[in-house]
């Protein structure tokens, strides 16, 4: 009877022995074979997604134009024809469209199942600047058109400017294109101006205000904004009295009228 049960206590030893290594070598097995079974469901996944015809590019739709045709929009991505849906390169699409001067921003994403979307930010115009042509730019001095007619646009005209330079971006520098930006920044901070007006960078530093039917007014950087809200606060003499050539704000305290 003893080496019955010690025969049997021995078996039941091994064969627990035997299922804890099944376990330990079925565990990896297991694992491997889900990997494998998620890898090919990937693929296959990927596979349907990029060539089935139903996610075929039917239709681009545009949107926060207005001084760029959404065609000129869609020519810019480079859309080749039966192109799969999620095969357009979203980020390279965006760069080529951000290669128009009038846009600023663009986001693009994908509708299922055949469309795709653009939202683009345009470029608003600031100011028309006057040197070798004339040039409509944006608050940043990005040209968004060369060569314009001053009627065409109901904008501050900005001239005396001297030489500038236009960077591979479409962008003018020069100091005085600096300067005169920001003077034309803080005119229209001081609300001062409703209708077009031209200001001129004089010789001497002074700065020249001309609105048409009123009289020329004078002013000094830095304190181009002090000056601005003294002419504000004498009433009428710029508005309601025609006939002045000038009004002279250059002088500390003192306003100048001829």
């Amino acid at each position: 009877m003893r080496v019955w049960h010690q025969r049997s206590g021995n078996r039941v030893r091994i064969l627990r022995r035997r299922r804890s290594w099944f376990r330990v070598l079925l565990a990896p097995v297991a694992a491997l074979a889900v990997i494998t079974l998620g890898i090919l469901g990937v693929r296959q996944v990927q596979r349907f997604l990029f060539t089935a015809q139903m996610f075929t590019v039917r239709q681009v739709l545009v949107s926060g134009n207005r001084q760029v045709p959404g065609a000129e929009i869609v020519r810019m991505m480079n859309l080749s024809a039966g192109i799969n849906l999620f095969s357009v390169d979203l980020h390279k699409a965006g760069e080529r469209i951000r290669r128009i001067r009038w846009i600023r921003e663009v986001a693009l994403h994908r509708q299922l199942p055949d469309t795709l979307r653009v939202n683009v930010q345009e470029r608003s115009p600031f100011a028309l600047v006057e040197a070798q042509s004339r040039f409509l730019v944006d608050r940043e001095g990005i040209v968004l058109e060369e060569g314009v007619l001053r009627e065409l646009y109901r904008l501050p005209v900005l001239a005396g400017v001297g030489g500038l330079r236009k960077t591979p971006e479409g962008k003018l520098e020069g100091e005085r294109l600096l300067l005169g930006m920001s003077i034309l920044g803080e005119i229209h901070r001081a609300k001062l101006v409703e209708e077009p007006f031209v200001v001129t960078l004089a010789p001497r530093g002074r700065v020249l205000l001309k609105v048409e039917g009123k009289p020329e007014i004078r002013l000094q950087p830095p304190a181009i904004m002090e000056q601005l809200n003294r002419l504000q606060s004498l009433p009428g003499i710029w508005r309601e009295e025609p006939g002045r050539e000038y009004i002279d704000l250059t002088f500390a305290n003192m306003v100048v009228i001829k």
